[in-house]
């Protein structure tokens, strides 16, 4: 059985890699607030900032925040957060998410019950809303039909809430820019932890514009290189965001089944965003020769 925090009011470390994170979509105030209205209050947050050109550095001390500097990707600022962490429990977050009040308080009430040493957080995409502006097709919704069909990293089920001693000396692949997350989360359930799923979700504020989707899936694409480079788990993570595995394909077939009006949309998000990966990849394929 793994070892757990000293008592049932464990201490939670809150990891926060930033940079520049004042824009639309990633507004590290919105997301320090949400942290701060938790009904859960023993935990410490730790930014690793980027070296912000904005004011990201005076929100910070704003809110109380244990606040780093570091030249770094986000997988080194993460590790360098894990150093600094005081915690019994650790939780990783990006400051385009915004959490539900009683979050904290549901992962530890099953640290405390259940004896978990691991807790899956799911995640829902809300799409951060421009004035009079509509969609041909919105982004975040089609992202959340992928996300129930278990497409994704977000689609994955591992767990975003760890037990320090569970953590132990694991750390996020340093080099790897795409997919470190889903990478780390599978080294730490190859020590098959016990793990338990909360009922609260994660928001992830999503820009629902097909230019959105695009930038972001060639920029996703051009990361796969690293990731094929540095990491084994390169094709079991493109498989995770595709729909290239049977199961997850009847699971998808079945929910567009009960909603047809999403199904010439979806797929048109799908197009769009296979397209721009693949594009991605291509000009850093190029780039490297």
């Amino acid at each position: 059985m793994m070892r757990k925090g000293p008592s049932s009011n464990p201490l939670i470390s809150v990891i926060i890699p930033s940079y520049n994170s004042l824009n639309e979509n990633e507004r590290i105030d919105r997301l320090l607030s949400s942290i701060m209205k938790q009904t859960y209050k023993n935990f410490e947050i730790i930014v690793v900032d980027n070296f912000s050109t904005d004011c990201v550095r005076k929100v910070c001390e704003h809110f109380g925040v244990r606040f780093f500097e570091l030249k770094s990707t986000i997988s080194e600022a993460r590790n360098f957060g894990l150093e600094k962490a005081r915690g019994d429990f650790v939780i990783f977050l990006d400051c385009d998410q915004v959490l539900p009040p009683k979050l904290f308080e549901e992962c530890v009430s099953l640290v405390n019950r259940e004896d978990a040493d691991c807790v899956i957080l799911e995640i829902d995409c809300i799409p951060t809303e421009i004035k009079n502006r509509k969609y041909f097709i919105n982004c975040a919704d089609m992202h959340n039909l992928e996300v129930r069909a278990g497409i994704g990293t977000t689609g994955t089920k591992l767990p975003l809430f760890h037990s320090a001693s569970v953590i132990g000396s694991e750390r996020f692949p340093r080099k790897v820019q795409l997919g470190e997350d889903f990478i780390f989360a599978s080294r730490i359930m190859k020590k098959k932890p016990k793990v338990k799923k909360a009922e609260s979700r994660i928001l992830h504020c999503e820009d629902p514009s097909i230019k959105g989707l695009a930038i972001r899936s060639f920029r996703y694409g051009r990361a796969y290189i690293g990731l094929q480079k540095y990491s084994r788990g390169a094709y079991t993570f493109l498989r995770n965001i595709s729909v290239l595995d049977c199961s997850t394909m009847r699971r998808l077939l079945s929910i567009l089944s009960s909603r047809p009006k999403t199904i010439f949309p979806f797929a048109s998000y799908l197009l769009i965003k296979y397209v721009a990966f693949a594009l991605g990849y291509l000009s850093a394929k190029l780039s490297f020769r």
